[in-house]
């Protein structure tokens, strides 16, 4: 009984709390003041040496989704590794969503590209990375299941800088799975069954548990000058993609204007509705790449330079929006 009451006193005495992470879901809005770092902060904590991610006044938004609040921050070339742990996960699918913009593509110069922000299993061990490489003047967004370079599944749309991208990424633990979506339509936000990946990634290394988020600063010919906001993290699509309540006053405007023929097979599509206002009209690709921006007072719109595909046509009108598929032939 004695030998058991010291070695209960010394277990007291030298008991060192583990560090728990955070529960999920979480949402990461960065309030902090501006010009600060990031590590320490909130839970986040540093890997690695070099440059600080810092916080920046601002937020990046996206339309539909819930709109953003506070701060962002700003990361380039290489550096610290701030690394946000949360309870850990193990047999679920673990979904991050977050907006990002690259401001300077001058230093990425890497042909493999390199990734910016993923999960982690443990402080080195990461899954579910997002990459990104230069095309010409433009970037390229990739998916990888964990690190290696010859592993990525590269989407097939370029994006320009200074724009604001919504990227949703899922890890599957069950199956060892990776996915991506970009930009998905306001439509598909807060839905029960996500949409259909832009890319999955499903090579190799499997992942067993999940327990931390992680941004990654690697070299200045791997990671541009980069923007982040408005990370979240859950284990449904819906928990990480919030719908802005306010979309909801627009519904008066749902079916209030007709789109024909549709499939388009003719090089135009006419839009009509009962306001002879002029309409704002955009044209996405599925991976929400803005390909026509046009006003027009009539109805015919001409798409004779689009693809046969699937597009999102977005009409505003009188300061009302709605949102469309259109096929083309």
């Amino acid at each position: 009984m004695k030998q058991f009451y010291v070695f209960t006193l010394l277990s007291v005495l030298f008991y060192v709390p583990v560090a728990k992470g955070q529960a999920i879901p979480l949402t990461e809005v960065f309030n902090y003041a501006v010009g600060s770092n990031l590590g320490g902060q909130g839970g986040w904590a540093n890997q690695n040496s070099g440059d600080e991610v810092t916080v920046q006044s601002g937020s990046l938004s996206y339309e539909g989704l819930l709109i953003s609040t506070d701060n962002s921050v700003t990361f380039s070339g290489g550096g610290i590794d701030p690394q946000l742990p949360f309870d850990v996960q193990s047999g679920n699918t673990v979904y991050a969503s977050f907006i990002f913009r690259v401001t300077d593509l001058s230093t990425l110069t890497d042909t493999n590209g390199g990734y910016f922000a993923g999960f982690g299993q443990s402080t080195t061990t990461f899954g579910a990375t997002v990459w990104l490489r230069t095309a010409g003047a433009q970037f390229n967004i990739g998916i990888n299941k964990a690190t290696a370079v010859n592993e990525n599944t590269w989407l097939p749309t370029n994006f320009d800088t200074n724009t604001d991208i919504f990227v949703v990424i899922a890890y599957d633990l069950a199956i060892g799975e990776a996915r991506i979506w970009v930009n998905p339509v306001p439509d598909d936000l807060e839905v029960e069954t996500p949409p259909t990946p832009n890319g999955t990634a499903n090579l190799n290394t499997t992942r067993t548990s999940l327990s931390r988020f992680f941004l990654r600063q690697d070299s200045a010919t791997e990671t541009p000058t980069i923007v982040f906001d408005e990370l979240r993290v859950g284990t449904t699509w819906a928990a990480v993609t919030p719908k802005d309540p306010t979309m909801s006053l627009v519904d008066n405007f749902k079916n209030s204007f007709a789109v024909f023929p549709n499939p388009a097979t003719n090089g135009f599509v006419n839009i009509s509705s009962a306001s002879l206002s002029p309409k704002d009209i955009h044209v996405y690709d599925v991976l929400g790449k803005l390909l026509v921006k046009q006003t027009i007072s009539g109805t015919r719109l001409n798409i004779e330079n689009l693809k046969a595909g699937v597009y999102i046509l977005k009409v505003a009108q009188d300061g009302r929006t709605e949102t469309k598929k259109l096929v083309i032939r």
